[in-house]
């Protein structure tokens, strides 16, 4: 296979990209199993992490298989930071001495061996089918350091199911993960951080920034039509 068309394959099918087996004939690997894309070879096999845990190597335009576009919801929640004092009584802090690196670097040892999937091994089985990863961590947004939540999800939800959806990571926030790993100290510059996604404030909740399809078919129709 001559480098454009490798090149091709590497830009469809990226490191961390979902795959389906549709082959029914074949006994090794289930069909409809899905899995993750490390690499595409120098040859142009597409080397896959099965969910079983099993490898396999696949041959676009041999093997059957499809490409799972997956849908991208993004939501922030305020910071809460508390930092012990030298008499060990707990002082408020705001999110910008954060270091972002160090913060995040904590928060994926709390997820305890689930950071391909995060908090969604803890989300109710009527719409765990179609999340694929939920993973908490902070950005900087528009000067503001904030609690980030990205949800990945490779079928449609409805409306009904994004609420629930929300409430669900609202509770993992306030009650499950985040009780547990806001009690987890993050060292930093001789300091003794806790960081917590939960407030008591009133207004506090989830805030939807974006809704993404990761749908590269669509974005090269776009194209096209600009180009008309």
């Amino acid at each position: 296979m001559d480098k454009e068309n490798i090149e091709r394959l590497r830009n469809k099918y990226k490191k961390g990209s979902l795959i389906q087996f549709l082959d029914e004939t074949c006994e090794s690997v289930p069909y409809g199993i899905r899995g993750t894309v490390n690499e595409v070879d120098q040859y142009g096999f597409i080397h896959v992490t099965w969910d079983d845990r099993t490898e396999m190597a696949l041959k676009d335009g041999k093997d059957s298989f499809e490409k799972i576009e997956q849908r991208i919801l993004k939501y922030t929640v305020p910071l809460t930071i508390y930092v012990l004092n030298s008499d060990f009584i707990e002082e408020e802090m705001e999110s910008d001495i954060l270091n972002i690196d160090i913060v995040n670097n904590a928060i994926h040892q709390t997820l305890k061996g689930d950071g391909d999937i995060g908090l969604a091994k803890y989300i109710d089985s009527a719409i765990a089918d179609k999340i694929d990863s939920i993973l908490p961590s902070i950005e900087e947004i528009d000067g503001e350091v904030l609690g980030v939540i990205t949800v990945k999800i490779s079928n449609e939800l409805t409306e009904e199911e994004v609420e629930m959806l929300e409430q669900e990571i609202e509770g993992q926030l306030s009650d499950g993960w985040g009780e547990e790993s806001e009690q987890v100290p993050i060292h930093q510059d001789n300091l003794e951080l806790y960081v917590s996604f939960f407030s008591f404030d009133t207004n506090w909740r989830l805030s939807q920034i974006n809704s993404e399809i990761e749908n590269e078919l669509s974005m090269s129709m776009d194209m096209m039509k600009g180009i008309e």
